[in-house]
């Protein structure tokens, strides 16, 4: 049975965001497997049929020897696994997931969904510009092996990347999105006063000032 093994950063956010997309994959007749940072929702993801395997590594480091780290416990998945596609969640994993593919020496399509530039695109500074700069790189690198393509939810940002929402490498999403049948339009209620319920931390790069 061809295989898809997904690179997530966290097991919430992949069975709050990505459970549906898990779910096409597997409707396609794909065997699902998910590598990720385990905490209280392994028994989620298990009870979904899918194979769970936890990673080790720690989210948000930039020690080399811990990046380093983490890029070989991948290979080491890669490998072991013998995915028929490999589709990596969120820049950090894009970078490292995509790196580990290639150090794996294996030929198999890539998927980088880079659903958000995150605090290094935020952040301003020498540390945060260097970051940038070997980023695209390793986003550019990783491009040019064939099958690779790019997974966006607006058109701005993958011109951060060089390259334009037409690229046959792009595919643009209309963001993560709500299932329409659960969240459906209703009235406007009775105005004013206007009450807004925002669910995000409270940074001005969420859009609070929106």
């Amino acid at each position: 049975m061809p295989k898809i093994l997904y690179f997530a950063p966290e097991d919430w956010a992949f069975v709050s965001h990505f459970r549906p997309m898990a779910g096409a994959a597997g409707a396609c007749g794909l065997e699902v497997v998910i590598a990720t940072r385990v905490h209280r929702h392994a028994e989620a993801i298990v009870g979904m049929g899918y194979k769970l395997v936890p990673l080790a590594s720690r989210r948000g480091s930039l020690n080399p020897l811990a990046l380093l780290k983490s890029v070989s416990e991948m290979v080491r998945i890669v490998r072991a696994e013998e995915p028929t596609i490999v589709h990596c969640i969120s820049l950090p994993m894009a970078v490292l997931g995509g790196l580990a593919v290639r150090a794996a020496r294996r030929r198999q399509p890539i998927v980088l969904s880079l659903t958000g530039l995150g605090f290094v695109w935020v952040e301003s500074g020498p540390v945060a510009a260097t970051v940038r700069a070997i980023v695209r790189r390793i986003i550019g690198y990783l491009l040019r092996r064939p099958g690779t393509v790019c997974v966006f939810e607006n058109a701005e940002d993958p011109r951060e990347f060089g390259l334009e929402p037409s690229d046959p490498r792009v595919v643009l999403v209309g963001g993560a999105g709500v299932d329409p049948q659960a969240f459906q339009c209703g009235p406007e209620p009775a105005a004013p006063p206007v009450k807004v319920a925002l669910l995000a931390r409270m940074i001005r790069p969420k859009g609070i000032a929106e």
